[in-house]
């Protein structure tokens, strides 16, 4: 069963935590998938230099287990 089931089984269900399925592996095979030689961001990042200690700039991006929301 997929994520949609519960909305669809009640409108009026709300999603508060998007990023809950979203892991670290899913962030690094994206990064992954992207073109390594396109050009540098705004902010002068590459492709090459965002890689860099990457597990720790994925960990850094995902909210702590220990969040809870107020």
């Amino acid at each position: 069963m997929g994520k949609a089931t519960p909305a669809k089984r009640d409108s009026r269900l709300r999603f508060n935590n998007l990023m809950h399925p979203i892991t670290e592996h899913m962030l690094e095979k994206a990064y992954r998938a992207l073109n390594s030689k396109a050009a540098a961001g705004v902010d002068g990042e590459d492709w090459r230099s965002y890689g860099e200690d990457l597990p720790a700039k994925l960990r850094g991006s995902l909210p702590s287990p220990a969040y809870q929301q107020l």
